[in-house]
């Protein structure tokens, strides 16, 4: 079932403020994205991935949390985005099988498919930290520290 906003829920209220928890979860997103995207091409064996695939899979995540708060167009833009990302990650290798005389000697970075991934994962990184920001899920700005979930 899709959610249905013109649909009320009757009856039911939170008896906790859940803000806590949802900005330290959001922000170890942040945390994971940001280490992963200081070297994107390392692969994880922990894991079992490599660094630019759990990033997008973060920011992916760190999407949904915020989603609720964004208009049907800013989430179609980053549905794309998403999309276009996974397309890429799909069906164009950043890695390459290098053969001498039919032997495989290890992998090699295709120049090409990588610098059309590290552009759209840039993007979609830098849509998505602004959407956090413009919808008040980052640091309040200074002038109103009342909007802060905790003082520090």
């Amino acid at each position: 079932m899709i959610y249905d906003p013109t649909q009320e829920r009757q009856g039911s209220e939170s008896l906790i403020n859940s803000a806590f928890l949802d900005a330290r979860r959001r922000s170890g997103l942040q945390t994971a994205i940001a280490t992963c995207l200081i070297t994107p091409l390392s692969f994880s064996v922990e894991d079992n991935s490599y660094h630019y695939v759990l990033a997008f899979n973060s920011l992916v995540q760190l999407f949904c949390e915020i989603s609720p708060k964004l208009t049907q167009p800013e989430i179609d833009t980053i549905i794309e985005l998403q999309n276009e990302i996974q397309e890429i990650i799909d069906n164009n290798n950043i890695f390459k099988n290098q053969y001498i005389d039919g032997r495989l000697i290890g992998k090699v970075l295709d120049q090409e498919n990588w610098k059309k991934l590290r552009t759209k994962l840039y993007e979609f990184n830098l849509a998505i930290k602004r959407l956090v920001d413009a919808r008040g899920f980052g640091s309040p700005d200074k002038l109103d520290p009342r909007k802060a979930i905790m003082n520090m």
